[in-house]
């Protein structure tokens, strides 16, 4: 099934209705198909079969549910069943880590996915008291540490670099931003700041050759931006800036008023912005993490930019709860789901920036 978005932006919406949005997603990563039996969580679900196993989004899921049953504890059918599932899924993540400590798909191995990974199983570790393989962790952390030294986001399983056509997920860039969360949680569960200061460095190193005017691009020169990305970038100095350090905010209004001027008038943003590229799209993805964002750097500012952006999340809800990629697809994509149910939370309870998955 092909959805199309109605072009309407409500002014409000009733809490009512938002909570009703909120819970179908939550039931959609409690439930629904999109984590298997073993613990494996799929990229997505549609009416024909399920997505490829996605190791990164295990991270993602990890901290997201880590968090959410830790700040709502009770015994209700819905937290028993994702605190089974949490459990499974933390178990079989730390399965899947390559020998050289690093996770990926196919034959390559990913800087940022092990990051993602790392910062789940922190997160269910602290959040949970759950079982993080200390070895295990050791792994993963020297191959993230090594990966940022050589600044070589992709690596084969074989060890040789990996000499990838460059796009926004082999560019040692934009998206690098979000690692510093995954090593800021390792200061804080080692006592190590070594981890946070090659944070710092990362961070420095990203910021002058991929921020142009506020936006965080694919290439080193001004070039496209590739939404997801500069959001991701924004995450990561979201978190530098929750711990204190105050001159991020003015990359984070910046980088927050790009997202404000690229939104779409039924609020959603493409996928591509600034340069030409094929057709974009309109997607879930970058919506939810905008919204996020907006609602972290400044509520009021940007209260009309973050209603247009839940009614488009409305549009993609599916009658299986999750959430579409975007206008024109039939998946059901975990990660936006994650992304919205967050949204959603931080909206109506107040945001969360230091929880952010």
């Amino acid at each position: 099934m092909v959805i199309s978005i109605r072009p309407e932006v409500r002014a409000t919406f009733t809490k009512t209705r938002l909570q009703q949005l909120e819970n179908k997603a939550l039931e959609f990563l409690a439930f629904s198909d999109i984590v298997s039996c073993s613990g494996d969580v799929f990229s997505w679900l549609n009416s024909q079969q399920s997505g490829y196993i996605y190791p990164e989004i295990m991270g993602y899921y990890l901290t997201f549910g880590s968090q959410y049953l830790a700040a709502y504890p009770n015994d209700s059918p819905f937290n028993q069943c994702l605190s089974r599932r949490v459990h499974r899924v933390a178990q079989r993540l730390q399965q899947l880590v390559h020998a050289k400590g690093g996770i990926g798909r196919g034959s390559a191995l990913y800087l940022f996915d092990t990051a993602m990974a790392i910062t789940g199983l922190l997160t269910y570790g602290m959040e949970l008291k759950g079982v993080v393989d200390a070895t295990c962790l050791d792994r993963m952390t020297a191959f993230v540490c090594h990966a940022i030294q050589q600044q070589q986001p992709v690596v084969f399983m074989q060890g040789q670099r990996c000499a990838l056509s460059p796009r926004w997920s082999t560019e040692f860039g934009s998206s690098m931003l979000k690692v510093v969360i995954c090593l800021n949680r390792l200061s804080d569960w080692t006592g190590d700041a070594c981890y946070r200061q090659q944070g710092q460095r990362l961070v420095e190193n990203v910021m002058a050759k991929y921020l142009h005017q506020g936006a965080f691009t694919v290439l080193p020169k001004p070039s496209m931006v590739y939404t997801h990305a500069h959001c991701y970038a924004l995450e990561g100095l979201l978190d530098i800036h929750c711990r204190g350090d105050d001159n991020m905010m003015s990359y984070l209004t910046a980088g927050a008023d790009c997202l404000q001027r690229w939104q779409n008038q039924n609020g959603s943003l493409f996928n591509w912005n600034r340069m030409p590229h094929p057709v974009p799209m309109q997607i879930g993805d970058a919506t939810a993490q905008a919204v996020r964002i907006w609602l972290a750097v400044d509520c009021d500012r940007y209260q009309t930019a973050i209603q247009r952006g839940l009614n488009f999340l409305d549009q993609l809800s599916t009658p299986q709860g999750g959430l579409y990629y975007g206008t024109g697809s039939d998946d059901i994509i975990s990660w936006v789901s994650m992304f919205a149910a967050q949204a959603l939370d931080w909206y109506l309870r107040g945001s969360k920036p230091r929880c952010l998955v």
